[in-house]
């Protein structure tokens, strides 16, 4: 009889598997020796992972005098600058399984009460996130792809202004306020060209990325008609990224691509608005997986369980009707379809467009969905992560008589259906295509030659402001 010698690639995968298999033995003895002692039991999903947010809490001050829209509004251009998933990859706010698969291990480990215990639960377990994905991404690839890529980066807030170079341009002071993150070179105008080229500086902790986002602001409207700015805080720690956690206002931000190859990166002078801030109304069943917010059941932003958007329960195409325990998460998500052509187009979306099945739900899958033939390239997933502080504003007491929900968007929209995101693009160079190619593990805010910088040097890079007002607060 002929001996059979399994192919090389066939040894290895065995191994990885064998490999794998220890690791989920060592790390679930670990995790129950070490905090036996603290009963009761909490069940964790080592593979389908919870993980959750921790807002800071920001001092409150009264609320100062201002109108949302002011009739009188003064202008200038020399004002005091403001300092300011991948089917193979988890992150902070989605459960998938590591390997593709539906199944799950749960293991019933002792409930720390502490923030400590809290820390080392986390810590072990995105410990072992990191540690299966990074044996997951040394597998064979059989179709010579490389592996997913998945970019998580922290971006302090650049200024607070009434402009919008994008849908407004040259316009001071534009119809509403926004909050901008990113390069140097945001202004009320910004041509079609390579912003890397006018920009210095960034404030989001890849230096290679000096684009630039905005999203409108939230405001709290109390029932003696005061507003009063939400404040934004910053993510939780993963993949111990500490910048994320020390921004200042800002938000996250989102790349994906599903794999080498799979999406070309945006060209010089691109730019794409999603979102509409006139809207008012629901716009059709799909379009809460391009925007939602979820309102946490708990604190420590409790009931993270799902996807962005996939949470039937806990998130919402409009603003929440309830007061959020643990606070409020916006999630912007842009196309992922191009026309291959225009780097913009007349209303900022025509160029771009999503799916053929429509906005889907944030997962690697997702963004290699198939293109419309109008749109047949797959350029990257980018999503907008806000984390609204609005726990200092539960108090029943303080909302509208009738019981309605007081959070209103900076364009003096109620209802949420109006939140909408602004993107123009300044990667240096090749930067982001390579990171979207990589075949080594890309993962949150540490990815190969990418260069990176610290939050002190990030805080430095400013813009002036070009409208000057009062944007804490107001009293009707």
């Amino acid at each position: 009889m002929q001996k059979y010698d399994p192919p090389l690639s066939t040894v290895i995968v065995i191994v990885i598997v064998i490999v794998i298999v220890i690791v989920i033995v060592i790390v679930i003895v670990i995790v129950i020796v070490h905090v036996h002692v603290h009963a009761p039991s909490l069940s964790i999903n080592i593979i389908i992972v919870q993980h959750h947010h921790r807002p800071t809490s920001s001092s409150s001050s009264s609320p100062i005098d201002l109108d949302l829209d002011p009739p009188h509004r003064r202008s200038t251009s020399s004002d005091t600058p403001s300092t300011t998933g991948v089917d193979n990859l988890l992150h902070q706010h989605h459960w998938h399984s590591v390997m593709d698969r539906e199944s799950s291990l749960r293991v019933s480990v002792p409930k720390r009460t502490s923030t400590s215990a809290a820390k080392f639960r986390d810590e072990m377990i995105w410990s072992v996130i990191i540690a299966f994905t990074a044996i997951a991404e040394a597998i064979p690839q059989g179709s010579g792809a490389g592996a997913s890529t998945m970019l998580r980066f922290g971006c302090s807030q650049i200024v607070i202004d009434r402009i919008d170079p994008l849908v407004n341009p040259g316009l001071a002071p534009s119809p509403h306020l926004h909050q901008v993150v990113g390069g140097n070179a945001f202004n009320t105008s910004m041509a079609s060209t390579d912003v890397s080229s006018l920009a210095t500086c960034t404030t989001c902790s890849y230096a290679d990325d000096l684009s630039n986002y905005w999203t409108a602001n939230l405001y709290f409207k109390a029932r003696n008609g005061t507003y009063k700015r939400v404040p934004q805080v910053p993510n939780r720690l993963l993949f111990n990224d500490k910048f994320t956690t020390q921004t200042s206002g800002g938000f996250v931000v989102y790349y994906v691509s599903p794999g080498k190859g799979k999406v070309t990166a945006f060209k010089p002078g691109f730019r794409m608005l999603v979102g509409d801030a006139a809207q008012r109304t629901k716009v059709g069943s799909g379009r809460k997986s391009q925007s939602c917010f979820r309102c946490y059941s708990g604190t420590n932003f409790g009931g993270d369980n799902a996807a962005p958007c996939a949470d039937a329960t806990l998130d919402t195409e409009e603003l929440p009707k309830k007061a959020c325990l643990g606070g409020i998460r916006s999630n912007i998500l842009y196309p992922t379809c191009w026309d291959g052509v225009n780097l913009d187009s007349p209303d900022h979306k025509a160029h771009v467009a999503y799916p053929t099945a429509g906005p889907q739900a944030f997962t690697g899958s997702s963004v290699g969905g198939a293109c419309p033939s109008t749109h047949p390239t797959h350029i990257p997933q980018i999503m907008l992560e806000i984390v609204w502080d609005t726990t200092k504003f539960n108090n029943k007491a303080d909302w509208p008589t009738d019981g309605s929900q007081p959070f209103v968007l900076s364009t003096g929209d109620t209802t949420g259906y109006g939140q909408h995101g602004d993107y123009v693009f300044g990667w240096k160079g090749n930067s982001l295509q390579e990171a979207m190619d990589s075949t080594t593990a890309c993962m949150g805010a540490a990815c190969g030659g990418l260069r990176t910088q610290v939050i002190e040097n990030a805080n430095k890079c400013s813009v002036p402001k070009r409208v000057v007002e009062e944007q804490d607060g107001s009293r009707g």
